[in-house]
């Protein structure tokens, strides 16, 4: 069995790709990349999606990771070198709750993971939050493309895992 030394973590806001991270990251000994930390310098300020995507290249060819966020421009080629996929599917109102109870939580502290960044929940970020699954199809499409995806994707949606053992390619997903 091949060691797992690159896992990619999907999901929308709330999903808990950061969690994950965390636990994989003391499980199996791995760094975390926080593709949020790289898309935003302190204080929320946006990178430069050229710069931002060169840096992600430069990260995802380290030896090991785990690496999460989504960030279209380079996800095939994350997948793609990824041993492990775990796509965290969860419906809107988890997400929405998740978020809102984050921020209450978080209200006015920094970002463990963003550093110069304080919680804040914006308009644009509840939009975004609550069309990510009406857009996943795009990100399917995306990792679709993969070879041999079937082989390193696991989906967990409500609990249940989905997309192990070859299943993925011929399951019916509901977008």
């Amino acid at each position: 069995m091949k060691k797992i030394s690159k896992i990619l973590i999907l999901g929308g806001p709330g999903s808990g790709k950061t969690t994950l991270a965390n636990k994989l990251s003391k499980l199996f000994e791995l760094p975390i990349i926080n593709l949020d930390n790289i898309n935003y310098k302190q204080g929320w300020i946006q990178r430069d999606i050229k710069e931002r995507d060169s840096i992600i290249r430069k990260k995802m060819n380290e030896d090991e990771w785990i690496m999460e966020g989504i960030y279209k421009s380079t996800l095939q080629e994350r997948a793609k070198i990824a041993d492990l996929i775990i796509f965290l599917e969860y419906p809107t109102y988890y997400l929405m709750f998740r978020v809102i109870k984050r921020y209450l939580s978080n209200f006015g502290k920094e970002k463990k993971e963003l550093e110069g960044c304080k919680e804040r929940l914006t308009w644009n970020f509840i939009k975004y939050t609550l069309h990510f699954n009406s857009k996943k199809k795009s990100i399917y499409e995306i990792i679709d493309r993969v070879e041999n995806i079937e082989n390193k994707l696991i989906i967990l949606k409500r609990g249940r895992i989905f997309g192990i053992g070859g299943k993925f390619k011929n399951e019916t997903r509901k977008y």
